[in-house]
C-alpha cells in the first residue's frame, strides 16, 4: 500500500508580485510545484490571469486526451498546449499526423484558447 503523503504548511513567494504566501504542499513538491501552489493562492492580476489560463490549459489536455489513444502523441499535443498556453508569444500550433488528423491549439480574436481535431483524406499524386 502508498504511503500517504503528509502535507506542510510553508511561505512561498508569488513570481509575479513578490507577494509571501502560505500554502500548503505535499511534503516532497518540487520547487515548481511550490511556486505554483503561491500563484494560484495570489490574487495579483498577473497571477489572476495565469490561474485563468490554467484552467483553459487544463480543459484543452482534457479535450485531447479524450479523443487521442496513441500516448506519445497525446504527450506531444499535452506539450503543444502547454507551450501555446504559457508561452506568450506563440499564437499557434497545428500538428499533422500521418493518419491524415491534424490537431490545432491556438488562440481565437477573443483571447480564447481554441483546440481541435480534423481528420482529412488527402489524395496527393506526386510525379
Amino acid at each position: 500500500m502508498a504511503k500517504k503523503k503528509e502535507k506542510i504548511t510553508m511561505q512561498e513567494v508569488c513570481k509575479y508580485c513578490g507577494q509571501i504566501q502560505f500554502v500548503e504542499v505535499d511534503e516532497d513538491a518540487s520547487v515548481q510545484e511550490k511556486l505554483e501552489a503561491a500563484i494560484m493562492k495570489c490574487d495579483c492580476e498577473d497571477a489572476e490571469r495565469y490561474k485563468k489560463m490554467d484552467v483553459r490549459r487544463k480543459k484543452a489536455a482534457a479535450f485531447f486526451m479524450d479523443i487521442e489513444k496513441d500516448e506519445k502523441i497525446r504527450s506531444l499535443l499535452l506539450k503543444a498546449v502547454d507551450t501555446v498556453a504559457l508561452v506568450g508569444s506563440v499564437a499557434a500550433v497545428d500538428i499533422k499526423l500521418d493518419s491524415g488528423k491534424r490537431y490545432h491549439i491556438g488562440f481565437n480574436s477573443k483571447g480564447s484558447l481554441v483546440t481541435g481535431c480534423k481528420v482529412t483524406k488527402e489524395k496527393k499524386e506526386e510525379n
